[in-house]
């Protein structure tokens, strides 16, 4: 049988309850081999000695408590294992969720959310085989059949050794198949996980099928993966019945050689026939963990496959490092600098940002404006820490971002971007991600603010109504009206806009761009808006900056009278 090293690693900690599961599981055994050579005793004194029942009285009620302490510590077994497997799973599952925090969004927008989101949650939980059922039992398969040899060689030492021989080989033969029945395993979780994905996407874009007429062409697809799955499974079946036909051979041939062996020997006056009936009796025992484990090998190959997507994340490098914990929050300024930046996503041909240099004073609006693909977003996420440059610096307060610990950095910035996201739950407690224990007047002053509040009371059940997955339930306009309000309770430092009126309903951008305006009135905060058609953008800020390519092409002064340098710049 084979052990998955890593997985093996994940145990630390819970080990000695893995080790308490299998003594357990042995002491269910010992359970077991009494009250089979009880049962001997007894068939030999029916067929042997012609008992009478009254005769046979104790022996058959300690045979039904021994039936009842096996059981007994067959469910404390489980518990252990379970519980074992719970904890190991809740460790993990922190663990993972860490370390996507720590990897950032860039990583996640290079893979397919299906894909992950398997390996996040249905990979986590098929690990209970390995840690519950299967790890335990290999432990017990592996330890009974010498313990029980041992019992039978006071009995009959050569028909024991018959048993313990088969016992071992049957134990050791699934291995011939290890490498195909791992391969198969990683067909199929490839397989599931493309599924998976795939079924996702035509979840999340139902109504873009739809409209293009592509349903039905979707629908092939997926059955083309649901049948790849099914061909996979059915390779992972495969292999699991010839592991399983190697397991009931090595069972069945060990006890045929050792009833023949033990009969010739009994007619020989060898052996007494209570002797060979006891030790035929412990070899259904001897066998039983490994018919258990057999069972479980499926399981827990499934399993070892499924670790493979996890390990796959945990192994991603961490790009950004957090800085040293400090004793004290520094003192920061809402300045922020860009000194010479390059940044080129991975796999780029060419930098999302070259030589990047220019400053947005504290209190100033300062407006980024430039075409589709020039790199303002990538401006954005740098400032946020979502990845570091490769040449250059960005300096907060006029020290390196790099310096500060991450969560200080992000809490003195707030970013409504062009794609607001909420979370599946109310209007309430999407706001209350920018201030999480805001008061319910808190709430409406900053939905107010927003200019969020008229549409949000006419919602079925108020700041209670659900908004659902993505919000989908509220039209563009109300999820960004939702963002500002947000970021008001949040009150930062900083303020970033990231083109906060792409895809709005004409008859809404107006009133978005009233309230942003408010906002970069006040003085106290510093703003940085990102636009990609120049006409709000310039009118709303002090001074601004065309991208383009990743390079700062022109800047000036903000106002009414820039609109028309800067398009003409553009060629807008």
């Amino acid at each position: 049988m084979y052990l998955h090293p890593r997985l093996l690693a994940l145990a630390k900690g819970v080990r000695w309850r893995i080790i308490l599961a299998a003594v357990v599981g042995m002491l269910a055994v010992v359970a077991g081999v009494a009250r089979l050579a009880v049962a001997a005793v007894v068939i030999f004194k029916i067929i042997h000695e012609d008992a009478a029942f009254s005769a046979l009285a104790w022996p058959l009620v300690g045979m039904a408590g021994l039936i009842l302490v096996r059981s007994g510590l067959q469910y404390l077994q489980e518990v252990i294992s379970h519980h074992t497997a719970s904890v190991v799973k809740v460790a993990l599952r922190e663990r993972l969720y860490n370390h996507c925090l720590a990897l950032g969004p860039g990583y996640f927008d290079q893979s397919r959310t299906g894909d992950v989101l398997m390996s996040l949650a249905e990979g986590v939980e098929r690990l209970e085989a390995f840690f519950g059922r299967y790890l335990p039992q290999m432990i017990v398969a592996a330890l009974a059949p010498i313990f029980i040899f041992v019992f039978m060689a006071l009995i009959d030492f050569r028909t024991g050794l018959v048993f313990l021989a088969f016992a071992l080989l049957t134990l050791v033969l699934p291995n011939l198949f290890h490498r195909w029945t791992r391969n198969s395993s990683m067909a199929r979780r490839d397989a599931y996980g493309a599924l998976g994905a795939d079924f996702l996407d035509a979840v999340q874009g139902l109504p873009t099928l739809k409209a293009f007429g592509q349903s039905r062409a979707r629908g092939v697809l997926l059955a083309e993966r649901a049948k790849a799955l099914f061909r996979t499974t059915m390779g992972v079946l495969a292999a699991n019945s010839a592991t399983s036909a190697l397991t009931i051979l090595g069972i069945t041939a060990g006890a045929a050689v050792a009833l023949a062996w033990g009969a010739v020997r009994v007619s020989n006056d060898e052996l007494e026939l209570r002797s060979l009936l006891i030790v035929l009796m412990l070899g259904v025992e001897i066998f039983r963990p490994l018919r258990e484990l057999t069972q479980l090998y499926h399981d827990g190959m499934i399993a070892m496959s499924s670790a493979e997507g996890i390990f796959d994340i945990m192994d991603a490098p961490v790009e950004v490092v957090d800085a040293a914990e400090i004793a004290a929050p520094l003192e920061l300024t809402p300045e922020i600098t860009f000194e010479g930046v390059d940044y080129a996503y991975s796999g780029g041909r060419r930098p999302a940002l070259h030589d990047l240099s220019f400053t947005l004073n504290a209190g100033e609006t300062l407006g980024l404006v430039g075409p589709s693909g020039a790199g303002k977003s990538t401006v954005v996420w740098s400032m946020l820490r979502f990845f570091d440059p490769q040449n250059g610096r960005i300096l907060l307060g006029g020290t390196d971002i790099r310096e500060i610990p991450l969560e200080q950095l992000r809490d003195q910035m707030a970013v409504v971007t062009q794609d607001t996201y909420l979370f599946h739950g109310t209007v309430a407690e999407n706001l209350r991600f920018g201030g999480p224990s805001a008061s319910q007047e808190q709430l409406e002053a900053a939905a107010q603010a927003a200019n969020a509040h008229d549409f949000i009371i006419q919602l079925p059940q108020g700041y209670e109504t659900v908004v659902g997955e993505r919000g989908h339930r509220l039209s563009g306009g109300e999820k960004q009206r939702l963002a500002i309000a947000a970021t008001l309770l949040k009150d930062p430092a900083l303020l970033i806009l990231d083109e906060p009126t792409e895809g709005i309903q004409p008859n809404v951008v107006a009133e978005i761009e009233s309230v942003i305006t408010d906002l970069t009135r006040r003085g106290d905060l510093s703003v940085l808006l990102v636009e990609q058609h120049v006409g709000f953008a310039l009118r709303a800020t002090q001074r601004y900056y065309v991208l383009e390519s990743g390079r700062i092409t022109s800047s000036g002064e903000g106002g009414p009278g820039a609109v028309d340098a800067v398009r003409a710049a553009m060629a807008v």
